[in-house]
């Protein structure tokens, strides 16, 4: 998969303190460490670590070194 690809997930997981939501969702490919704000403020980074209490993971897309990023509901990616 190409930087910038689109690609369709099986699952989503957010992490927010007591709560976990499983879901469905897209992929938005990314070099391996770079990190993807989303416009609600959630900014995922490829060590994991969350942002504003909400963490977006890593999906089973990755390969060669690119990460697949899960976007969470009306969040739009850009490249940081």
């Amino acid at each position: 998969m190409r930087l910038g690809t689109v690609a369709r997930v099986r699952m989503l997981r957010l992490w927010a303190p007591g709560l976990v939501i499983w879901g469905l969702a897209l992929a938005y490919v990314t070099p391996a460490g770079a990190g993807v704000e989303l416009l609600d403020g959630c900014r995922w980074l490829r060590d994991g670590r969350p942002d504003l209490g909400i963490q977006c993971f890593e999906t089973a897309l990755a390969e060669d070194g690119e990460c697949a990023v899960a976007l969470a509901g009306r969040g739009v990616a850009r490249l940081l």
